[in-house]
């Protein structure tokens, strides 16, 4: 975060903080603070430790909570929570912020450093209680907090030869600028080359940029390449600036969006962001296996164009054996038959036959022969515009990928990457990122459905409410799918005595041995989706599924298995027949 913007935004916060009661903190995975004020609409105060852009604001709105709070979490609720606000402000006027509270003397130091980011909860004595992000070369629990030492060769502006920068072209000036004089950002840096630019003197441009950060009050400003609806990946930093004023440098054929409030601004901004980078990662998550897949489809598009027989062998055959048929008393010599070619005048033309065979029976055996042929070359071109056609479909399913612009249409591709590949297993980012606005409902039923799209139609998802999932196969095609693509090695298979769905209950923890109780809920299920379904007992077989192998020459859904165990069982029905559900001891319990 820019050192100019980061000081206008922490004193606008400071102001609406002040004095609101903290009730609540939440650590979210891997890198995001999220601090509940007590104000009309209960707003986040929001800290990132995002390598790239640590950042700090203010926004309304929900988070997922995590199940079991990280002990940072814990820490600060132990000390904060409850306790209002007395500052919040920049330490050594630096990417360093304070926020303190009333109370035992106990605050929360964040470092908003790129690529070290940090956060702190310090108590009274100056020592570390807990760290968010820990980095190396920072202190740790236990330690006295001191902040990062800024060891700047940097030069006075006032000492600056600008002579020597004037000539400089605008890149190589804007890294001379940060790198030289003190107390110059990346915003201050764009702004002065692109005045430099626009014929003003640099000593003037760089006066006057500094005059406009210390003394022109903030007025949020959000410059993008295009409408920010309209924006479907992360743009280049340099597309999609924050400022806390009008800029010169971001005019020319920028969209700008104006805010009443800095904080209003950064909120926009920060969510914008964190929704291109979610689409980006779902993105690339998406186009790896699209890219695979149609690479396999091209190679082999091209065996079969390459292996295609031709048309003209078939006819030649069936050619020669009408030839063969219409002179059933040509002269043989040896290995050839001189007949003539009806087809093409009186001439004579040698046909090379199988000296052990009659003309008749050598005629019927071209016959066969054009037969294979023909029917190979049918097959083929049938093979080939199925393979085009799956081409073509994905080549829609990249541009549809290339286009989305939130989850909807997230969940639209998943859904349809799934069809056109079933045994695709990608790990989506779907848990939420800093700044998305969605509510921890939201995200459950999201991932749910990414969850029923991954296994694909004709497989039913039920979980037990010990926590345990299980998953029956509806159709031969899903049972083959289950039980030879979806299952780990360590999931348990089962199987009713006859025919039935296979059903599968999954090992994440790699037991030796399935629990007795989920054992007998997977077994009733088993049971059910059988043909034994009205007996009153049903012997239901169990194994690994490492031990279950596809059946040779079978049909899909045909299984060889080893070492089975068997438990008879009663059947009964799961909760219901949706694509997920919680059943409990096996009952209809709704």
């Amino acid at each position: 975060m820019d050192l100019i913007l980061l000081r206008h935004l922490v004193a606008e916060l400071g102001t609406v903080i002040r004095g609101a009661r903290i009730d609540q903190i939440y650590a979210l995975p891997r890198r995001d603070l999220a601090l509940v004020m007590g104000l009309p609409g209960s707003p986040r105060l929001w800290f990132s430790s995002e390598p790239a852009e640590p950042h700090l604001y203010l926004r309304p709105g929900r988070q997922p909570a995590p199940k079991r709070p990280p002990g940072f979490a814990m820490a600060l609720r132990k000390r904060a929570r409850g306790r209002c606000v007395s500052d919040l402000r920049l330490i050594n006027d630096d990417r360093v912020v304070e926020l303190t509270w009333h109370g035992d003397g106990s605050r929360l130091v964040m470092e908003l450093v790129a690529r070290r980011a940090s956060a702190f909860v310090i108590n009274p004595d100056n020592c570390i209680v807990a760290v968010w992000s820990p980095r190396r070369g920072r202190p740790t629990p236990g330690q006295a907090y001191e902040p990062p030492i800024t060891r700047s060769r940097r030069t006075r502006l006032g000492d600056v030869d600008f002579s020597r920068l004037e000539e400089l072209p605008e890149q190589e000036l804007r890294r001379s600028l940060l790198r030289e004089v003190k107390g110059m950002t990346p915003l201050l840096a764009r702004e002065i080359s692109s005045r430099r630019l626009d014929g003003q003197a640099l000593v003037e441009a760089t006066r006057l940029e500094y005059r406009r950060a210390l003394e022109e009050p903030p007025i949020g400003h959000l410059y993008s390449a295009g409408p920010l609806e309209e924006l479907h990946s992360l743009p280049p930093s340099n597309t999609l600036v924050l400022a806390p004023y009008e800029l010169a440098s971001a005019q020319r054929g920028m969209c700008v969006a104006r805010f009443p409030t800095l904080r209003a601004a950064a909120s926009k901004y920060y969510r914008v962001r964190a929704r291109l980078r979610l689409l980006d990662r779902i993105r690339r998550a998406v186009e790896q296996p699209l890219r695979t897949k149609s690479r396999r489809l091209q190679r082999a598009v091209r065996r079969l164009e390459t292996e295609l027989p031709n048309e003209k062998d078939s006819i030649t055959l069936r050619r020669e054996g009408d030839l063969l048929l219409a002179h059933p008393t040509a002269e043989v010599a040896g290995e050839v038959v001189h007949v003539p070619d009806d087809y093409a005048g009186s001439d004579l033309i040698d046909i090379r036959i199988d000296p052990g065979l009659d003309l008749i029976a050598n005629a019927q055996q071209r016959y066969r022969r054009a037969k294979r042929i023909s029917q190979k070359r049918e097959h083929g071109i049938k093979r080939l515009v199925e393979l085009r056609r799956q081409l073509e479909a994905l080549g829609e399913l990249a541009d549809l990928t290339q286009a989305m612009r939130g989850l909807s249409a997230c969940n639209k591709v998943i859904r349809r990457l799934h069809q056109l590949i079933p045994t695709v297993r990608i790990s989506l980012p779907l848990e939420p990122e800093a700044g998305t606005s969605t509510s921890p409902d939201t995200m459950r039923e999201i991932t749910d459905r990414t969850a029923r799209a991954r296994l694909g139609p004709g497989i039913l998802r039920l979980t037990t409410y010990e926590g345990d999932v299980i998953l029956v196969g509806r159709n031969a095609s899903a049972n083959d799918r289950l039980t030879h693509h979806l299952a780990n090695r360590d999931d348990w298979w089962l199987h009713a005595d006859g025919p039935g769905s296979h059903v599968l209950l999954r090992n994440p923890q790699k037991l030796k041995n399935p629990p007795p109780k989920a054992l007998e809920h997977a077994a009733r299920i088993a049971a059910w989706f059988s043909k034994a379904r009205s007996a009153a007992m049903v012997e239901v077989h169990w194994t690994r599924a490492s031990s279950v192998k596809r059946a040779k020459g079978g049909t899909p859904g045909q299984a060889v298995i080893k070492g089975q165990r068997s438990i008879r069982v009663e059947p009964r029905q799961p909760v219901s027949s949706s694509a997920s559900s919680r059943i409990q001891g096996g009952s209809s319990d709704r």
